[in-house]
């Protein structure tokens, strides 16, 4: 799914980065970087750009030559440093994930708050979260994409907190009485532009984002109709 926002590291972090909005990574990373709980500015300041850098690794140079040295040369610690943030490589792969679907999920609850009732309720959501703003799509974006599905393919069980958002939106759409194949339809067209566009199969232009949003808006309205 696409809108995978990236923070630089001087920047002011998000409503939505992990650090602010997500639980831990999992009970063996209490002692990293995404321990929930009050965090100084200077600490998520920190963290941001070690996932930053980590995403940044990947895209470079693959996630089989993915090493915690090569993140704290990139982000100008010492090893010992980012083990404090995180004790793992494992970690730091998970945490990376984590923001990631903490900024969808976030996103999503906000446009789902904001999405008129009704059966297509969940498909304006994802179209307003994901493609209202196709000046998003960024350079940084591509690179946390990448990052992320280099994670998931390298080992699934990276896959889960993406798998639990998935499934957060079939339930919202089995729940407001949505055709599943009309969800299917639209969620699938929605992962073909993003992983189009993350590879660079063709060009995306600001107005291609815009038409593609514009033509799932149309099939919607015509759904809502019953005529598809």
């Amino acid at each position: 799914m696409p809108k995978v926002a990236v923070h630089r590291p001087d920047a002011s972090p998000p409503a939505s980065s992990g650090p602010r909005t997500g639980a831990p990574v999992s009970d063996a990373a209490n002692q990293s970087a995404y321990q929930s709980g009050s965090q100084s500015a200077s600490h998520i300041q920190q963290v941001d750009g070690i996932l930053q850098a980590a995403a940044e690794v990947v895209l470079e140079q693959g996630i089989a030559n993915f090493t915690l040295d090569k993140v704290a040369s990139r982000v100008g610690v010492s090893k010992s440093g980012l083990l404090h943030y995180f004790p793992s490589k494992d970690l730091l792969l998970s945490a990376l994930v984590q923001r990631v679907v903490n900024e969808w999920r976030h996103e999503l609850e906000l446009t789902l708050a904001q999405a008129p009732a009704g059966r297509t309720r969940v498909l304006h959501a994802m179209l307003n979260g994901c493609l209202a703003a196709p000046d998003h799509w960024t350079a940084q974006m591509r690179t946390t994409s990448v990052a992320l599905i280099a994670t998931m393919s390298n080992d699934r069980k990276h896959a889960q907190p993406v798998r639990e958002v998935y499934a957060m939106l079939r339930e919202a759409m089995r729940s407001d009485g949505l055709d599943e194949a009309m969800g299917d339809f639209v969620m699938c067209a929605m992962d073909g532009l993003w992983m189009s566009w993350v590879f660079e199969m063709r060009d995306h232009s600001m107005e291609r984002l815009a038409a593609f949003r514009a033509c799932l808006q149309r099939v919607i309205v015509a759904h809502e109709r019953g005529v598809v």
